[in-house]
C-alpha cells in the first residue's frame, strides 16, 4: 500500500492556470496592459452576446456572420499570441515599438486580418469610388467570381498569410506547414517530379479566387460550423469548468462505476469521457478530474506511476467525446 494522498495539497484556480500554460502552448499567452485587458474582456463578453444572440433570432448573411467571427478570432490571436511561442513574459512588454505590451506589427497584422475578412461582405453588392483619380468600381461578387478583382487577390493573400500565422501561433508548425505542402501542389502541379502527382496546376489569383470567396477554403464549411456551433460549445464548457463541473462528473462516475473491481481507474475513465464533452483540452481535463481521481487510485492502492498513466489515457482519450471533440 502507498502512503495515502490525504496531504497532497488541492489544485485551486490559479495553480490549474499556472499548470495548463505550462504543458498547453494554446493557453500560453503575453501578459498584455491593463487598459488593454480591459477592453479585451469587453471584446468578449460582446463577441459572445453576438454569437448567443443570433444564434436565438438568426445569424446574418453567411459572409457577414463567418467574416465578422473570423476578424474577432485574428485580432485576438495577433492581441494575446507573441511571434514567438513558448512560455509568455512574466511582465507586460514595454520595448520600443509596443503599445500597451503589443508590438506594433502584431497589432497592423490584426487589423489587416480584420478588413480582409470584412471585405467580402463590404464588397458583396459592389462599390463604386467615382470619386477616386482614377475612379475605381468593385462589381458585385457575383460577377468577380472567378475573375477576381486586384484588391480580391491582395486582401485574399493577406488573409490566408495571416490565418497560417494565427495556426502557427496558436497550435504550431505542424497544420501551417502541411497546408503549405498542398499549397504548393495546387501551384506547381505540372512540375510534380512523379507523373501520377502531375495535374495543370493553378495561377495564384485562381488559387486566391477559390480560397478566398465562399463557400470553399478559408470560408467555407469548417468557419461556418466554427461560428455558428462550435463557439458555443466550446463557451458552455469554459463557463462549465469554471463552475466546478469536473467534481460533478467525478461524483456521478463514482455511483456508475465505483463499486466495481477496478472502480477508481473506471471512475477516472467515465469522468474524463463525461469532461471531454464540454472541453477540448487534454491539460485542463487531467487537471479538473485528475486533481481528484489520482488522489483517489493512490489511496486504494493503486502505483502512482499507474494512477497517473490512467488519467493521462483517460484524459486524452476524453477528448474525442462529442461535441467538443
Amino acid at each position: 500500500m502507498t502512503t495515502p494522498a490525504a496531504d497532497v495539497a488541492p489544485i485551486d484556480a490559479a495553480r490549474a492556470k499556472q499548470i495548463e500554460e505550462e504543458f498547453e502552448s494554446e493557453r500560453r499567452v503575453r501578459p498584455v496592459a491593463p487598459a488593454l485587458s480591459a477592453l479585451i474582456f469587453v471584446f468578449l463578453v460582446l463577441f459572445a452576446l453576438y454569437h448567443y444572440i443570433t444564434a436565438g433570432i438568426g445569424i446574418p448573411i453567411d459572409h457577414w456572420h463567418m467574416g465578422i467571427h473570423l476578424s474577432g478570432v485574428l485580432m485576438l490571436v495577433f492581441l494575446l499570441y507573441p511571434a514567438r511561442r513558448g512560455r509568455a513574459d512574466a511582465t507586460v512588454s514595454t520595448a520600443r515599438g509596443t503599445i500597451w505590451g503589443v508590438a506594433i506589427w502584431d497589432w497592423i497584422a490584426g487589423l489587416v486580418g480584420v478588413v480582409a475578412a470584412l471585405w467580402i461582405g463590404t464588397s458583396w453588392e459592389g462599390l463604386d469610388f467615382s470619386w477616386l483619380w482614377p475612379p475605381l468600381k468593385i462589381a458585385q461578387q457575383a460577377l468577380r467570381q472567378g475573375a477576381p478583382a486586384d484588391i480580391d487577390v491582395i486582401l485574399g493573400t493577406a488573409l490566408t498569410l495571416l490565418v497560417l500565422e494565427a495556426t502557427r501561433r496558436t497550435v504550431g508548425w505542424v497544420l501551417p506547414i502541411i497546408i503549405i505542402v498542398f499549397i504548393l501542389f495546387a501551384l506547381y502541379g505540372p512540375h510534380m517530379p512523379f507523373q501520377i502527382l502531375k495535374h495543370p496546376g493553378v495561377t495564384w489569383r485562381q488559387f486566391i479566387n477559390n480560397i478566398y470567396f465562399p463557400a470553399e477554403g478559408i470560408f467555407g464549411i469548417a468557419l461556418w460550423i466554427a461560428s455558428t456551433v462550435v463557439f458555443h460549445f466550446v463557451l458552455f464548457g469554459a463557463v462549465a469548468q469554471k463552475m466546478g463541473l469536473g467534481q460533478l462528473f467525478v461524483d456521478v462516475s463514482t455511483i456508475v462505476a465505483g463499486r466495481f473491481i477496478g472502480g477508481p481507474a473506471k471512475v477516472s475513465v467515465i469522468s474524463s469521457a463525461m469532461f471531454g464533452t464540454i472541453s477540448g483540452s487534454a491539460v485542463a481535463n487531467v487537471v479538473s478530474t485528475g486533481s481528484l481521481t489520482i488522489p483517489n487510485m493512490k489511496r486504494l492502492g493503486y502505483q502512482p506511476h499507474f494512477a497517473g498513466a490512467v488519467e493521462a489515457a483517460a484524459s486524452a482519450g476524453g477528448q474525442v467525446t462529442p461535441p467538443i471533440m
